[in-house]
């Protein structure tokens, strides 16, 4: 058996009325507030969705910026323990200034700029920190020092906390005017 649908419309009453299936059904008018609570039915149901793949690429992105940061500054350390091998003693005069504390090399905040790709770098703020901790003399008479070097890096100059340490420590032979010291 057939359904057989009709629809009588008439526009003259303001209770408009539908003819379904031989019934009469009023018509309801669409009211703006209907499309704003399925709207924001909506926006609530998606909203999660949206926010968590966000926020693990967000984790992701600064997780690269870490790793590049690593390594940054296991080449810098390189540099520094080249350096000390190679005995430059312009270095070697800095690192051990007995005017200093223990010996203190300490930087200001130089700025290093990282990029991923293109239209992806960020800027981050380096400390670099050299001491000696220690000396001992060889049975030939060198004198030799260890020596700390220490790399902080931070995402704002004034952070109290970096964001990445980096350290090493390595053996340097003590300048000959400090040896009886």
């Amino acid at each position: 058996m057939p359904i057989h649908l009709h629809l009588n419309f008439k526009a003259s009453q303001s209770n408009s009325k539908w003819r379904i299936l031989g019934r009469d059904v009023k018509r309801k008018n669409f009211v703006l507030f209907e499309i704003l609570i399925a709207f924001s039915l909506l926006t609530l149901t998606v909203f999660p969705f949206l926010r968590y793949p966000y926020q693990h690429v967000k984790k992701q992105i600064e997780f690269f910026y870490e790793m590049e940061l690593q390594r940054i500054a296991s080449a810098e350390l390189a540099k520094w323990e080249i350096a000390l091998y190679q005995n430059h003693e312009e270095l070697k005069d800095r690192i051990f200034d007995e005017k200093q504390r223990r010996g203190v090399f300490d930087t200001d905040h130089s700025i290093v700029k990282v990029k991923l790709s293109k239209g992806m770098e960020k800027t981050f703020y380096r400390k670099l920190k050299i001491y000696q901790s220690g000396r001992k003399k060889t049975a030939d008479g060198k004198v030799f020092s260890l020596v700390n070097v220490k790399l902080e890096y931070f995402n704002q100059k004034k952070d109290p906390k970096p964001i990445f340490t980096a350290k090493t420590q390595l053996v340097a032979q003590t300048p000959a005017r400090l040896k009886n010291a």
